[in-house]
């Protein structure tokens, strides 16, 4: 089913940091995006530093949570993020300084302001590049990429991911969202009607490990391409487990579900 254990041990432990971290994560895992916004927020109390300490970069991810187009998000939450990206302090960490300027830019793409998106493009590609790294061109080419798709130009979204380096450190990892990128890819090719080159980015270990907000949503994307291949037996499959991951999610996510039950239970032929 996929359902993990950690969020019950979780519940049981004391309130730490880390555990704080974790149960935000199975939070999204489960498509709980109040919790998480709550359970994470809570780890910083309202600060705006990002650390290198555990837990301590919730004050990156909670906005974060509202770049990710499949999680529904209010114009007052969205506004209330985009000022949370703009406060965020990178002083005891300048190498962080490129995600927090990717992040202002993808907020500014989820409320549709592309000049906003195009500014933080333009500061990530004057910044000089961190030490054996290319995250800072790398993120400014997919913001690059995002605005051209925003633009209706799926074809040169592609060509620019295709023009990143990917040196990315282990020390940056976690501010370079490997699945974001295979997911938008992934979203490219499909577009582009070559689904079957996205079907290895959307599986990719189910991103449990890296991030588990991807979980449920790649195995829907997965649902729907094989679907649309004609393989009925891995469209159950996927689908199946896309209604078990997100099988009690937030109201305002149910209606994707039920859609996913409706075509589950066609391909079953109940």
């Amino acid at each position: 089913s996929g359902t993990p254990d950690v969020e019950t041990i979780a519940g049981l432990l004391p309130p730490l940091p880390e555990l704080q971290q974790v149960k935000g994560m199975v939070d999204l895992f489960h498509g709980h995006v109040k919790a998480a916004r709550r359970d994470l927020a809570a780890i910083t109390s309202g600060g705006s530093a990002i650390s290198a300490t555990p837990g301590g970069d919730s004050a990156y991810y909670v906005p974060w949570i509202d770049t990710l187009d499949y999680f529904d998000v209010t114009p007052a939450q969205l506004a209330a993020s985009r000022a949370k990206a703009m406060r965020l302090d990178v002083t005891a960490d300048p190498s962080r300084g490129p995600a927090r300027q990717y992040l202002i830019g993808r907020l500014a793409l989820r409320a549709r302001d592309l000049k906003g998106a195009e500014a933080a493009m333009a500061v990530l590609q004057a910044m000089p590049e961190l030490p054996k790294s290319s995250i800072a061109a790398d993120l400014a080419l997919t913001l690059k990429a995002r605005i051209l798709l925003a633009k209706g130009d799926a074809a040169a979204a592609l060509a620019a991911l295709d023009q990143q380096k990917i040196r990315i450190p282990d020390r940056l990892s976690d501010l370079y969202n490997h699945a974001d990128q295979n997911f938008f890819r992934a979203s490219l090719l499909v577009l582009l009607g070559r689904p079957r080159e996205a079907i290895p980015l959307y599986e990719m270990g189910d991103y449990f490990l890296s991030d588990p907000a991807f979980c449920a949503p790649g195995n829907l994307y997965l649902g729907l391409i094989y679907d649309s291949l004609g393989d009925k037996d891995r469209a159950i499959f996927h689908y199946a487990r896309f209604v078990s991951m997100w099988s009690n999610a937030d109201p305002e996510l149910r209606p994707e579900v039920e859609r996913a039950q409706a075509r589950l239970a066609q391909l079953r032929g109940h």
